[in-house]
């Protein structure tokens, strides 16, 4: 018999794996930049909006691209800005 706790334990497990593949998979396109990776998928988890800040050239477009193309997100729906 299934207790809603092996459910929940179950359901924990799959997005932990899924969480280690996307990251994984993320930051090859993004490397050594662990914190910002987390905290992007963080936002995304959320649903919420995120603010990637930094010089011309590390990859900040990569990275959302990289995540766009994971999930399988419409790409109008990145909107990325440039402040020039």
């Amino acid at each position: 018999m299934t207790t809603p706790t092996d459910t929940l334990e179950r359901t924990a497990e799959e997005l932990r794996t899924w969480h280690a593949a996307l990251t994984a998979s993320v930051a090859q396109t993004f490397i050594g930049h662990d914190d910002i990776v987390n905290a992007l998928l963080l936002c995304f988890y959320c649903q919420g909006h995120a603010l990637i800040e930094g010089p011309p050239g590390v990859g900040k477009t990569a990275l959302v691209r990289r995540l766009a193309e994971i999930v399988a997100l419409d790409r109008k729906s990145t909107r990325l800005n440039s402040s020039h």
